[in-house]
C-alpha cells in the first residue's frame, strides 16, 4: 500500500475511534516513510493512550529531531517523560511546547494537569490561567481540574 494511502486509512480509523487499528495502520505508514512527522506525531499520541510511554517518547523524539519547532511533539514528549517518572524533564518539554506555540491551549492545560498531579497547585493554577487566556470557552474543563485541589 502506498504511504499516502496508509496514512489516509490510519487517519480515518483514528477519527472513527478505532485506536488499535489506527495504531497498526500508522505503524505501516511509518515503515513506508520513516521521516513522516505527522505519522510520528499520531503514533506518539496513540502509543501514549495505549500506555506505551517509552514507544510514545521515542516517536516524539524522532518527530522533534525532524522538526525541532514541533510544539505538539514537545508536549507529547513532556507527558511521556512525566508518566515515566522524569517529571522535571517532562515539565521542561511541555514548557518548551508553550514557548514554541503560546496559543496552543492543550500544552498549557496539560502543564496544569501535570503540576496538579504533582501537588504543585500554585504553579498549576498559573498554567491554567494561561490556558484560559488562550481559550476562555474551556473554562469548565479548567474548573473541573481545579476542583481536585485539596
Amino acid at each position: 500500500m502506498a504511504h499516502a494511502e496508509a496514512a489516509k486509512r490510519a487517519r480515518a480509523l483514528l477519527v472513527a475511534g478505532d485506536r488499535a487499528a489506527a495504531l497498526q495502520a500508522y505503524e505501516e505508514a511509518l515503515t513506508e516513510a520513516p521521516d513522516d512527522v505527522p505519522v510520528l506525531d499520531a503514533l506518539g499520541f496513540l502509543y501514549f493512550m495505549a500506555g506505551r510511554f517509552a514507544d510514545a517518547r521515542d516517536a516524539c523524539q524522532r518527530s522533534i529531531a525532524l522538526r525541532p519547532q514541533g510544539y505538539y511533539a514537545h508536549k507529547g514528549l513532556g507527558l511521556c517523560l512525566v508518566r515515566m517518572g522524569q517529571s522535571d524533564e517532562g515539565i521542561a518539554a511541555i514548557r518548551r511546547s508553550i514557548e514554541l506555540e503560546p496559543r496552543y491551549f492543550d500544552s498549557r492545560f496539560d502543564l496544569g494537569v501535570v503540576l496538579g498531579e504533582l501537588g504543585r497547585w500554585d504553579e498549576a493554577e498559573k498554567a491554567l490561567e494561561g490556558a484560559l487566556d488562550v481559550d476562555p470557552t474551556r473554562e469548565a474543563d479548567v474548573r473541573r481540574l481545579l476542583a481536585r485541589r485539596p
